[in-house]
């Protein structure tokens, strides 16, 4: 079941509201019960409302981080390489070993390229210059 609530709302000792995925809405001593003993995966957003960053909880990458990435990286970022299309998403950090889905986090690899990361030996990193 998923909930959605303001972190402020779940702070705060007033009224406060939020609702089930697709659902209707909560009050915040309900809310605030169920997040007691729940998973909790903070999920920032910008001033529209798209997320910014969906956490530990999966390594599955939201539509709005995608288009961020994509005008961000536009190409293949493997050096030397300018493929457009067929490009993935990857992790830089790998999920599998704590990193995070999210934009920082996150480079575009046509899929040769990201086949030899993960299975070539190529590796991948950020350059701090």
């Amino acid at each position: 079941m998923m909930v959605h609530v303001s972190a402020e709302s779940l702070r705060s000792s007033g009224p406060g509201r939020g609702e089930l995925e697709h659902g209707p809405s909560l009050g915040i001593d309900t809310l605030k019960r169920l997040s007691c003993d729940g998973s909790v995966v903070v999920v920032p957003e910008d001033e529209s409302g798209n997320p910014l960053d969906i956490g530990r909880k999966s390594r599955v990458i939201s539509p709005s981080i995608r288009r961020a990435l994509r005008a961000r990286d536009q190409e293949c970022r493997f050096p030397g390489c300018t493929h457009q299309h067929f490009v993935d998403a990857h992790h830089i950090e790998h999920w599998s070993r704590g990193g995070e889905t999210k934009l920082t986090n996150l480079v575009q690899l046509c899929r040769t390229h990201h086949r030899m990361v993960h299975e070539g030996g190529a590796t991948v990193s950020v350059d701090k210059g």
